[in-house]
């Protein structure tokens, strides 16, 4: 980002600062997320900083611009949809481990089709008022017939057609209606014309890859660039996992960053179970198999509960390593979950249910209950499980 930038985006992050009743910066307790930026269109990476210094050193962040904007001069005549999701692409495969993607507005469909291409490095996609469409959808589709939005109805294309802005006297009240005017104007001359090419593509998604990682929503309920009914209809067609609602225009990140920073904090610690507890999982399978009925009572807490039937109920973890190592005995091995699933219910608890089998028995799990310990591991409170 330049000196410039910088120094035009001083008003908007400290006017957002006073507006918030929240503080500048959030705990994100014991974890450290990292965070994939990817801004709209007209705008730059420029557009988190409000939100990225709230983090510190909470969380590890990138917030490249897309091609032809912030400080990319890619001609904007030879901007695809592809050209977006291979500068994404390229930005993720920099980084060691898996990432979340935060996308803006038209930033979602770029998000959704890098999730596509590398679901294994991306825990989750949070759509912050963006476009979240479904498999063949393009933007112009998604947008037809749409007479609400205050950006739709002040479109300037170019002259050769290859780019398309919003008119000038309808910018500020098309997207930042909620934030001071004088502020939105020091970061106005940073917006660039949009490549028209990509407005055009379709998404190409399946549900073995962008199916598999996990999406959230935030809601902007006073947005005027994609009214709030839009934004119900595209993420009511598809499965999510959370949605956050916040009271602002189209740029919270501007007018209120500590929501998003606390709704992105949320996500995170959510990830977090859900890794922590499928890890745990996976462990407690395998002490099984490996017939340590001692480490396999190790991942349950102290006091937990077991219902096994027709086997019985049984307190405590000690009563529980003695019914293990019985059926270990009996030469009980092998087992297995069939299509488990896995519900985060909140930041500190999951519950998995399944069917299973092992060598000798077959059956049914209804409720493996795991609690967020205080050293950042998930041990099992309750375990409900039956026979057939």
């Amino acid at each position: 980002m330049t000196i410039k930038l910088k120094n035009a985006l001083k008003s908007l992050v400290v006017a957002a600062s006073v507006a918030s009743g929240m503080p500048a910066h959030a705990d994100a307790r014991q974890i450290k997320p990292h965070f994939t930026f990817i801004h709209s269109a007209w705008m730059g990476g420029w557009q988190w900083q409000a939100v990225t210094e709230r983090f510190g050193s909470n969380a590890t962040i990138s917030a490249p611009d897309l091609a032809a904007h912030g400080d990319d001069h890619t001609n904007p005549a030879n901007v695809t949809l592809d050209t977006y999701v291979q500068n994404m692409i390229d930005e993720i495969d920099r980084i060691e481990g898996r990432t979340i993607l935060v996308a803006h507005s038209f930033g979602g469909i770029v998000a959704s089709q890098v999730a596509q291409a590398r679901p294994n490095k991306i825990d989750a996609v949070v759509y912050l008022c963006a476009f979240m469409l479904s498999d063949n959808e393009s933007f112009l589709d998604a947008t037809d017939g749409v007479t609400s939005s205050q950006v739709l109805n002040n479109l300037v294309f170019s002259k050769d057609g290859a780019t398309v802005s919003i008119a000038e006297g309808a910018l500020h009240d098309a997207v930042a209606h909620d934030v001071p005017l004088e502020d939105f104007a020091q970061a106005q001359p940073n917006l660039v014309a949009e490549p028209v090419a990509p407005l055009g593509a379709k998404l190409h998604l399946t549900s073995e890859s962008y199916g598999s990682v996990p999406r959230y929503y935030i809601e902007c309920t006073r947005d005027q660039a994609i009214p709030v009914e839009l934004q119900r209809a595209m993420y009511g067609k598809q499965q999510v996992e959370k949605v956050y609602s916040l009271s602002t225009s189209h740029v919270p990140m501007f007018s209120d960053p500590d929501a998003v920073v606390a709704a992105l904090i949320d996500v995170a610690r959510r990830e977090y179970v859900r890794n922590a507890t499928q890890t745990a999982s996976k462990a407690w399978q395998d002490a099984f198999n490996a017939g340590d009925a001692t480490a396999a009572a190790a991942f349950y807490e102290k006091d937990a509960l077991m219902v096994a039937m027709p086997y019985g109920v049984f307190n405590g973890r000690d009563e529980i390593r003695a019914f293990w190592s019985d059926l270990i005995d009996k030469g009980a091995a092998g087992v297995a979950y069939i299509e488990p699933r896995l519900e985060i219910l909140g930041t500190t608890s999951a519950r998995i249910s399944s069917r299973w089998k092992m060598n000798i028995a077959h059956g049914v799990i209804s409720n493996e209950f795991w609690v967020l310990q205080d050293d950042g591991t998930m041990l099992l409170r309750e375990d409900h499980f039956a026979a057939e």
